[in-house]
């Protein structure tokens, strides 16, 4: 009797079980052969949705070879920095005087004016002058800083070369490695943050910037 039962409850086991269906293709095989059914430039399926459909991407322009096989990537960072200097520096600022080995660069000593738009309107503007610390290379982000001593304390800005709210850049005396009678000699490290610790060598900034401010006044009067 106990046999019986045991079979009879076996049976209604087995016939409550849900039926599998037969193994079919694996994913994978599915995923490329749906792939390799799929017309290419014309707008292929999604494989997990059948009512997802990609259009074709338009593209106007061809892509340069260069960018299909990067070299670890390094030329789209490149394409993108040479695209964004065209479009936000027209003077070539990055490449000549804040470029790293262009014989015409600023060295670290050199003193500067920078007249900077106080809002996007650009309605007013506001100009500081000092010595360059260093300039700062991240691809197209060029960065610059100057230091000046106002009323007796150490005041440093950083400027962006790239930065629509600067409306010049005036080199008022340039650094010189070998630096003739009248010159600014060029400091010895390309980064000169040990300006803090010596306000001595900010001494004749004030004297040079009254002087070029007076031969501006003589060139105006020129003009006139």
């Amino acid at each position: 009797m106990s046999r019986s039962l045991s079979r009879f409850g076996r049976s209604i086991v087995a016939s409550l079980r849900p039926e599998v269906p037969a193994a079919g293709p694996s994913f994978s095989k599915r995923f490329i052969a749906s792939e390799a059914a799929a017309p290419s430039r014309e707008p292929t399926s999604y494989p997990y949705n059948k009512k997802v459909v990609f259009p074709p991407s338009p593209n106007p322009k061809p892509v340069p070879q260069r960018l299909l096989s990067p070299k670890k990537g390094w030329a789209v960072v490149r394409a993108h920095d040479e695209a964004a200097r065209r479009l936000r520096d027209p003077q070539n600022l990055c490449g000549t005087l804040f470029s790293r080995r262009h014989p015409d660069r600023l060295r670290a000593g050199s003193i500067l004016t920078v007249t900077t738009y106080t809002n996007m309107a650009k309605e007013g503007v506001s100009s500081f002058s000092g010595v360059l610390m260093g300039v700062k290379r991240t691809g197209s982000d060029y960065s610059f800083r100057l230091r000046n001593i106002v009323n007796k304390v150490g005041v440093e800005v950083q400027y962006k070369v790239l930065s629509p709210l600067i409306k010049e850049i005036k080199v008022v005396r340039k650094a010189m490695k070998n630096p003739k009678l009248g010159e600014v000699k060029a400091l010895r490290q390309a980064q000169a943050y040990y300006l803090r610790d010596r306000p001595d060598l900010l001494k004749n900034l004030a004297g040079v910037l009254k002087q070029d401010r007076v031969e501006m006044a003589k060139q105006r009067d020129r003009s006139a």
